[in-house]
C-alpha cells in the first residue's frame, strides 16, 4: 500500500482517517496522533514507511545512559 504525500502529513492528526470507509465502524482516530505525542513527548520521533501492502511505524526514542 503506497500513501500519497498528503496522506502521509494528515496521518498523525487528531480524527483523520485514510479512506471513509472505516467512518461507520470503532474508533476515532486518535490513536496515531496520541502515540505522537508521547513519543514527542519522551523527545523521540514516530515515522511511517509503506512498501507494497505493508505500513511501519518506526518510532525512534533517544538513548539515555
Amino acid at each position: 500500500m503506497k500513501f500519497f504525500e498528503e496522506e502521509r502529513k494528515n496521518l498523525f492528526k487528531r480524527f483523520f482517517r485514510l479512506d471513509e470507509s472505516h467512518s461507520g465502524g470503532k474508533g476515532y482516530g486518535l490513536g496515531l496522533s496520541i502515540a505522537k505525542e508521547i513519543v514527542t513527548m519522551h523527545k523521540g520521533e514516530i515515522k511511517v514507511e509503506s512498501e507494497k501492502k505493508y505500513i511501519h511505524f518506526i518510532v525512534l526514542l533517544p538513548w539515555i545512559r
